[in-house]
């Protein structure tokens, strides 16, 4: 739903991302628990929309269209670009986020680059789906790690209108993660609060 809009994270963790014999596979990974910590209701599935609030406050399923519908329109502070090559290095990701402020703003702010994995196969239990038990489910959008930690670096402070600024990774890959079905996610948010300014993901294989 809302595509070019919406960009969904899949965190795998707490009492239902641990394994057993019936369900071996662990997606879990330091960020996921990171952002695990920071939630109020310790049930999944669960959610956020923008973490725009400060406590942690999180979501039921059938709440977030209904939270995420009066952001959809709203003009961003912060255009961002992301731009990824892999072709000088085959062990090297190269990631460039460009940021333009539209509007002023006030604090510290981190970016984050999260790394999401698509088409992950294994058992997952569906709660009201017959059979409830699915051996090969397709998972998308699953945080696998970052560049950058869970919260991100410091890449402005007070921001003016009119402020660009642009920031140069360099990232070993892990050759677990197959790098055709994972994207880049960058994230800036306000230090103090978490609560997300602004967000764009781009596929690191086109």
């Amino acid at each position: 739903a809302h595509s070019g809009q919406v960009i969904p994270l899949a965190v795998h963790a707490g009492s239902l991302a641990t394994t057993n014999e019936e369900y071996p596979t662990d997606w879990t990974c330091a960020e996921g628990d990171e952002y695990w910590a920071a939630l109020d209701i310790p049930v999944n599935p669960i959610g956020r929309v923008n973490r725009s609030d400060n406590e942690g406050i999180s979501l039921l399923p059938s709440q977030w269209e209904e939270t995420l519908t009066p952001l959809l329109n709203q003009n961003p502070a912060v255009g961002m670009q992301l731009v990824i090559n892999d072709e000088f290095d085959a062990d090297k990701v190269f990631i460039h986020v460009h940021n333009t402020w539209l509007e002023a703003g006030s604090g510290e702010f981190k970016l984050a680059l999260l790394i999401v994995e698509n088409h992950l196969v294994g058992p997952q239990l569906w709660y009201g789906n017959d059979p409830e038990y699915i051996e090969e489910f397709e998972f998308e959008h699953v945080l696998r790690g970052s560049v950058t930690g869970a919260k991100g670096e410091v890449v402005a402070t007070d921001p003016a209108q009119g402020d660009a600024a642009q920031f140069d990774y360099v990232f070993t890959w892990n050759d677990e993660w197959i790098k055709e079905n994972c994207d880049i996610v960058a994230v800036l948010t306000e230090a103090e609060s978490g609560r997300v300014v602004q967000v764009t993901s781009e596929h690191i294989v086109e």
